[in-house]
């Protein structure tokens, strides 16, 4: 009798077994990201609130669609179609919370440019003339030029706020020394939008301002970005359209420190060109 043979068998059993319990090549596993068509319906009234829309997901992770439908991503094949019922989803509620620094930008209350930026922008220098300073509420007024450089002198707007409502927030602009501080403020709570907005906050999702902490601007936040899916208990229908293998680099709600751009929509300041340097 060859005692060998179990101890042989078990070990071409082995890779024969790993095969049988592992993924198809073409699965996704944890990490991946899934191209996914997929509709929602509400669990109690059976409305549809989502139909034939697409979301792009990693598996496992913080996921447009909430957690309940990331991770029943995994195994799952292109062309495969399933269904999720998804009850009190903590990935699609504003559970999470970001921080965003107040303070945009600070700007030197005496700038120079190039003659040429300045007249194909503003127009003609005059002395003392004044204008509407590019992409903002300040205003300029004119102190000195030449045939290269245009000086002038940065103008606080009557206002200091400009309110946008519909992210819940305003801008103030104020002068400390010789510059003009434009800082972010609540400025309804509980107010809910999508972002990005701008480099104040660049992470796609949904957010809800909730006050000041410190010198930064709170909101709760979710990756979610079909508020229609927010906080309720949905039936997905999902099929998987394409998976991507890797490992994505996940959103992760946090601090995001300074923002250089002092436009919430993210447009840098000025379009008027620096003066040349000699």
């Amino acid at each position: 009798m060859n005692r060998l043979a179990p101890a042989a068998a078990l070990l071409l059993a082995i890779p024969l077994l790993a095969g049988c319990i592992g993924y198809p090549p073409d699965a996704a596993r944890p990490g991946d990201l899934v191209e996914v068509r997929y509709a929602a319906y509400d669990l109690q009234s059976g409305q549809a609130v989502a139909t034939n829309a697409t979301a792009t997901i990693a598996v496992g992770g913080a996921s447009t669609l909430g957690r309940h439908v990331a991770s029943a991503l995994v195994g799952k094949t292109p062309g495969e179609t399933f269904q999720v019922e998804s009850r009190n989803d903590p990935g699609r509620s504003l559970s999470g919370q970001i921080q965003a620094r107040s303070e945009l930008a600070r700007v030197s209350m005496h700038e120079e440019v190039s003659a040429s930026s300045f007249r194909s922008v503003i127009g003609g220098p005059e002395l003392g003339m004044e204008f509407d300073y590019p992409g903002g509420p300040l205003r300029g007024r004119v102190t000195n030029f030449n045939a290269t450089v245009v000086g002038f002198d940065l103008l606080l707007p009557a206002d200091p706020t400009v309110e946008h409502a519909q992210w819940g927030i305003q801008e103030v602009y104020s002068q400390e020394g010789d510059e003009v501080v434009i800082r972010v403020e609540p400025l309804q709570p509980a107010v809910v939008f999508k972002g990005p907005l701008g480099e104040f906050l660049p992470q796609p999702g949904t957010y809800r301002v909730r006050g000041m902490q410190g010198g930064n601007v709170t909101f709760d936040y979710s990756p979610l970005q079909d508020t229609a899916l927010l906080e309720r208990d949905l039936r997905f229908e999902v099929t998987i359209v394409r998976v991507r293998h890797g490992d994505p680099v996940a959103p992760v709600p946090g601090e995001y420190g300074h923002r250089v751009s002092p436009h919430l929509g993210g447009a840098n300041r000025p379009t008027l060109a620096p003066a040349p340097t000699h």
